[in-house]
């Protein structure tokens, strides 16, 4: 029997998949998000729980995540980022205005400064506190918006706010890793504030060019495809686009994460949106699970054992929390003028999801942070993932009865 060496990653994707999207949908029955279900189900049949026993059982690595593992997990948080963006597009943003635009920035830079300052404390280099910070800043529209989705309709105004902000934290969000990837791919062994101010700048530039040509060049691009009329040629267009700019905000000196957005916002905004969404739905779907599943896989859950570990999760998780609540809290104050409102606003941005994850994975990949605060970041995130839509229910439900 003749053993290739695509032979043990793609018995450990298909194993990941299937553990991780098993084990999203039976959590997901007891109210727990499908992201955490899928990452503990990664966890659970990772190399360094189940599947090590496995692997010491038949006296060989059947479940490793190496290279090509790693390859298809990237290619699922491609997938992921466009499907977001070519399902929201610019339309949070026109509907909601300054103060959806005003609480995802707030939500997200207190929480990022908050975040660098304490891992400049321990010890961390600058580029690598840029980066880490970067983990607390994105909420998780997918985690917000099915929470918000089973509450009352009375609340229409605070959740159509939080929708919108959450929705455009994601840009917010993807300037700042873009910034962090940059910073930390670039910078030599110091760096000046004035290096920092470049950078910021220079992504922030390039981020809006490529915007701008996006949003021009594609949609003509995929208006003459249209005229061809064939809906597979369509979807096809789409992937291979979401990957082309992928490709070309690497040569830009951005991330993968980067092209993938801007992919989407263009197909939002072309006559291939329905096709392109639903060709990436169903890829996402079938891919994404991979992505949340390696991420799971590649922590050691001892290192929870760890007293430290375990005080760094609460702390990471307190900043987190407070960051979030009071940044996007304090701007939506100024627009209802009532502090349940605002809090109700705040408490809703807090879960940390797909953004966070991806930027912790990528600095694990990168050997920038030890397993130990892998794990921590891990921790916070699926920490707040939890506290979100239960204070969140509690909150709206302690209003309604009120009422």
């Amino acid at each position: 029997m003749a053993v290739t060496p695509l032979t043990t990653p793609l018995l450990t994707i298909g194993v990941l998949f299937f553990f991780a999207k098993m084990t999203g949908i039976l959590l997901k029955r007891f109210g727990v998000p499908t992201v955490v279900g899928e990452i503990l189900g990664g966890m659970l049949i990772g190399p360094y729980a189940v599947g090590g026993l496995i692997n010491r059982l038949f006296g060989a690595g059947i479940i490793t995540i190496d290279s090509t593992v790693e390859l298809f997990s990237q290619v699922a948080v491609i997938l992921i980022i466009f499907s977001a963006a070519a399902e929201n597009g610019f339309s949070g943003l026109r509907r909601a205005g300054l103060y959806a635009l005003l609480v995802a920035i707030g939500g997200a830079v207190l929480p990022f400064f908050l975040g660098f300052y304490f891992f400049i404390e321990i010890g961390r280099s600058i580029p690598v506190a840029i980066l880490l910070g970067s983990t607390m800043a994105a909420t998780s529209l997918a985690v917000t918006a099915q929470s918000l989705s089973r509450l009352e309709e009375r609340y229409g105004e605070e959740t159509n706010l939080i929708i919108n902000a959450a929705a455009i934290d994601d840009v917010v969000s993807i300037i700042l890793l873009a910034v962090a990837l940059t910073i930390v791919s670039s910078t030599s062994v110091s760096i000046r504030p004035i290096d920092v101010l470049l950078v910021v700048v220079g992504a922030t530039a390039t981020w809006f060019a490529m915007l701008l040509a996006s949003l021009t060049i594609i949609p003509q691009l995929i208006k003459a495809i249209a005229r061809l009329r064939d809906d597979s040629l369509l979807e096809s267009a789409s992937l291979a686009i979401a990957f082309a700019l992928s490709s070309i905000s690497t040569i830009a000196g951005l991330s993968t994460v980067v092209g993938a957005y801007l992919a989407g916002l263009s197909m939002n905004s072309s006559q291939a949106r329905e096709h392109a969404l639903r060709f990436s739905n169903i890829l996402k779907n079938s891919l994404g699970p991979l992505f949340f599943a390696v991420i799971g896989a590649q922590l050691n859950f001892t290192s929870f054992l760890s007293p430290y570990v375990v005080a760094g999760v609460i702390s990471l998780t307190a900043i987190a929390v407070f960051g979030k609540a009071a940044g996007a809290g304090i701007f939506s104050l100024l627009k209802f003028r009532k502090l349940a409102a605002a809090l109700r606003v705040g408490v809703a941005m807090i879960p940390r999801g797909e953004v966070g994850l991806v930027i912790a994975g990528i600095a694990l990949q990168q050997n920038l942070l030890p397993q130990s605060l892998y794990a921590e970041i891990i921790g916070m995130v699926m920490a707040t993932t939890v506290i979100g839509p239960i204070g969140l229910e509690r909150l709206y439900h302690v209003g309604s009865s009120a009422r």
